[in-house]
């Protein structure tokens, strides 16, 4: 989603410092634009709507400056940010219906699809069970050194809790040693009341 945020100002000076804090805050040149001929053609290629582009074009002065600052919806509290930014300068009210207008973008398939179906791996896994290649750490590939050695890690759906009071089956081997990262009690997390 995009915010359209417009404001008509009284003059350039008032029209600039806005734009300066804008920039200064962070939001580039491609998202923001300055019209200063009452053209509706001119206030409709900002992305404002048709309706108060024609109140704009109508309303505004020789001296008059329209400030139009199209917020995305990423960074996040950008649209918000924008709005109190413009509105922190005194503006001329000319009974546009919206000046903060939202767009929900739909998303152009040729601009990313293309990339993707003449990609090797595009739509499959070599995680999957039978592939053979193995993918190895991330610290192999980066020739880290691990603080520890590395274990095999095991499921957390199966072993003794699963199978002795989940699912009622016999352990196909006895239960290991304790390897709790709490000391003193293994079954702690499982019954922390302790009752039963």
């Amino acid at each position: 989603m995009t915010t359209v945020i417009s404001r008509l100002y009284a003059e350039a000076n008032a029209a600039e410092a806005v734009l300066q804090e804008l920039r200064k805050t962070g939001f580039p040149e491609s998202t923001l634009s300055v019209v200063s001929e009452a053209v509706v053609d001119n206030i409709i290629a900002t992305r404002v709507p048709s309706q108060d582009a024609a109140i704009y074009a109508e309303r505004m002065q020789p001296e008059n400056v329209l400030v139009v600052v199209r917020a995305p919806v990423t960074p996040f509290g950008a649209a918000r940010a924008a709005m109190a930014i413009v509105d922190s300068t005194p503006s001329l009210s000319v009974g546009v219906s919206n000046p903060n207008y939202h767009i929900r973008e739909v998303a152009n398939p040729s601009r990313f699809l293309s990339v993707l179906t003449d990609h090797p791996r595009y739509l499959t896994s070599d995680l999957g069970p039978d592939h053979p290649r193995e993918r190895g750490f991330i610290s192999d590939g980066m020739s880290w050194r691990l603080l520890s050695p590395h274990r095999k890690g095991r499921s957390g759906s199966s072993g003794w809790f699963t199978s002795t009071k989940i699912l009622p089956f016999p352990l196909l081997r006895p239960k290991s040693g304790g390897n709790s990262a709490i000391s003193g009690g293994r079954r702690w997390l499982y019954n922390p009341s302790r009752l039963a």
